[in-house]
């Protein structure tokens, strides 16, 4: 969990949007957790000949199986206890209350009768795993000294192994308590450890901690790990900062709880001034081990200050002081964000960026701070910084660069390239002639090697872009260009995409206000790509008919005629709209929380205009359906919840309360007449009853 806090804030509390905020100052490996060791997985693979190949507490069952088969008594000894021990850890972490002194008792009853078990093991199979349960149990007795002496004299003389590495774990925590806190540090530092060494130094989360332990031990291993977490702690309040300027979360308490609740610290402009001073007195200083990572941490938070000229300054001075090959590979990344800041866009840049991405790709498999490095420099660096210079081109292409780090796989089978892929978001903010321009410019010779190197390694497919583009044009109301690009697409391609089902199952004709959806057979395992037999490119079937129907209206002599047209088209508009059954003519994923694209067609509006112009027909039928459709079409809703009265509220003057009104008094005046939908409409008889 701390390997995300330290160096991996990604998303942020409420609408889960990425804000590609990674930490960029990662001066030190990342290790996996100590429990996370996969060398606790293979011992069970072993033991049970590939049976087992997960975590134990997820296989327990199959394991405990395996040793009664072995008829293995040691093993069994050991499974025995450890479940007791497993069994009594939940029953002390699971309530809300304190446990009485009488709980308490027992609970220390059981722990020592594992300890005296465990010790009681003389064999050497085993003796790692009775060695690490002994010293787990005398940790919750909190006896810290009988396990400082278990490890001296016992734990540390067994071979290397995860059990081992656990055990020094544990002696680290039990001599922090005896008072031997650096020599606790070191073993959290050499271990990664980061949550501890953040536990045992909480104290020291600030400037004044960080100058206290320097004058006593300028090469402290937990003095590194504080300097990486003031520096992302700086970030994450600048970042906080910069996304909440202008809107209603600027207020600082807000800000601050956004900060605490990734476990951060508030550092404010003032202390990251007054770390400069000090990073910069060190490496005069010559007293740490690392100039390199002081260096590197000015450059940092001379970027994030917007002091882009002394950032690279100091991020190439940084790159001649002495410091591990992480660091040094740490403060090229971080120069290479630092150089989107204000860069002379030429040659010399672009070929300078091309080799910092070459090298950076290179680097990915190393561990996932490379992928991170990689988001924040493309996402909040590159990217905008070419999107400002007016190259919306390569700014959109740089994004389908994109590499995913661990944290951003997504294991469904939901398709990427319509959902919360950037590359896509990048392009579905885009018209279609800016799509179509992008996707000309993907063919294009270029002289520049940054953008050779990009549209290199970016979609180029034409099925991808010819679908996008004519769905776009279909969006804006463009039915002809979008048939051109439309027509071009295989089945077989519509098929591996989100909306392969809604497509095969839902038809456009319907009048939606008069057909429901509750039987339509959907579920949630139907969602997703290669869910619908495609037979009919529907949203190219939508084009076609839409153009017939639009001229037949236009051209129209009969008043009947032109009216049901007008009635026909209001219908096919509704079905398109994001409030449509069939928004899947005009997107690719669905939420509650759509609303009118300003790029595309308002379809909404445009089906109120053409039902205004049907509810005129003498054709009663007509007449009910467009009267009771305007009232149904949520546009300028007739209620309003009131935050600040608790209930709702009615809007006398908005668009659909005037077509409830209006159906009402035709409800009235046609009472023997009018179809159930209209006397029965719930809606409708509330609306009345109101007074309305």
């Amino acid at each position: 969990m701390l390997m995300l806090l330290v160096s991996t804030r990604a998303w942020c509390c409420g609408g889960f949007t990425p804000t590609h905020n990674y930490y960029m100052f990662s001066m030190f490996p990342q290790k996996q957790s100590l429990w996370n060791d996969p060398r606790l997985d293979q011992f069970w693979d072993t033991y049970t000949n590939g049976k087992v190949k997960g975590y134990y507490s997820w296989q327990r069952d199959d394991i405990i199986a395996v040793a009664k088969e072995k008829n293995d008594k040691d093993m069994l000894t050991y499974l025995n206890l450890l479940e007791e021990y497993m069994d009594n850890q939940d029953e002390i972490s699971k309530g809300w209350d304190y446990p009485t002194e009488e709980e308490l008792n027992k609970q220390n009853d059981v722990m020592k009768r594992i300890l005296q078990e465990a010790k009681a093991y003389t064999g050497t199979k085993l003796q790692p795993q009775f060695c690490l349960l002994v010293m787990r149990a005398n940790m919750q007795l909190e006896k810290h000294a009988d396990n400082k002496a278990y490890w001296e004299n016992t734990a540390s003389k067994l071979s290397d192994s995860a059990y081992r590495e656990l055990m020094k774990n544990i002696y680290a925590g039990a001599i922090l308590r005896l008072g031997q806190r650096d020599a606790a540090w070191n073993i959290y530092a050499e271990q990664g450890d980061y949550i501890s060494l953040r536990w045992s130094a909480f104290k020291y989360r600030n400037l004044a901690g960080i100058k206290t332990l320097f004058a006593d031990h300028p090469d402290s291993p937990v003095i590194n790990y504080l300097v990486q977490d003031f520096v992302n702690n700086a970030q994450e309040t600048l970042d906080q900062q910069h996304a909440a300027e202008g809107s209603e979360f600027a207020d600082k308490s807000w800000i601050e709880d956004e900060i605490n609740m990734v476990g951060a610290n508030p550092i404010y402009i003032d202390e990251v001034r007054q770390f400069i001073t000090f990073a910069n007195d060190v490496v005069k200083s010559k007293k740490s081990q690392y100039p390199c990572m002081w260096k590197g941490a000015t450059g940092l938070l001379h970027y994030l200050l917007g002091e882009y000229d002394e950032a690279i300054a100091d991020l190439d001075q940084a790159q001649k002081l002495n410091g591990t090959q992480r660091m040094k590979d740490n403060v090229r990344c971080i120069r290479l964000l630092a150089s989107t800041g204000n860069p002379k866009l030429d040659k010399k840049y672009s070929s300078y960026v091309v080799n910092e991405l070459q090298w950076l790709e290179g680097n990915l498999s190393k561990d996932d701070y490379y992928a991170y490095a990689w988001d924040r420099i493309v996402h909040l660096g590159l990217s905008p910084c070419y999107e400002k210079a007016g190259n919306k081109n390569l700014s959109t292409a740089l994004l389908g660069l994109n590499k995913r780090s661990g944290y951003d796989n997504d294991p469904s089978s939901w398709n990427n390239n319509y959902s919360s892929e950037y590359y896509y978001n990048a392009l579905d903010k885009s018209t279609a002639e800016q799509t179509l321009s992008y996707f000309q410019y993907l063919s294009s010779n270029q002289k520049d090697v940054l953008e050779q190197y990009v549209i290199g390694k970016v979609n180029h497919d034409n099925d991808y872009f010819n679908d996008l583009i004519g769905t776009k044009y279909l969006a804006e109301g463009n039915f002809t260009e979008a048939a051109k690009y439309l027509e071009k697409v295989p089945l077989k391609f519509i098929e591996n995409q989100n909306i392969s089902w809604y497509m095969a199952n839902r038809d456009y004709t319907k009048d939606p206000w008069l057909n429901d959806r509750e039987n339509e057979g959907f579920s949630s395992g139907e969602d997703g790509p290669g869910k619908g037999k495609i037979t009919v490119n529907k949203k190219l079937a939508f084009c076609k008919e839409m153009q017939q129907l639009q001229a037949k209206h236009l051209l129209a002599g009969d008043i009947a005629q032109k009216k049901q047209l007008a009635y026909d088209i209001a219908v096919r508009f509704f079905q398109a709209s994001f409030k449509g059954d069939c928004w899947f003519l005009t997107h690719y994923g669905w939420s509650c929380a759509d609303e009118q694209n300003p790029l595309e067609k308002d379809f909404l509006q445009a089906t109120v205009t053409y039902l205004n112009e049907a509810k005129t027909a003498n054709n009663f039928d007509l007449k009910q359906k467009s009267l009771y459709a305007l009232a149904y079409i949520p546009l300028d809703e007739w209620q309003e919840y009131s935050w600040e009265k608790g209930e709702f509220v009615t809007k006398k003057d908005s668009r659909q309360y005037q077509a409830l009104k209006e159906l009402s008094d035709f409800r009235r005046d046609n009472l023997s007449k009018v179809s159930s939908y209209i006397s029965k409409c719930d809606v409708l008889v509330q609306f009345m009853k109101n007074g309305n």
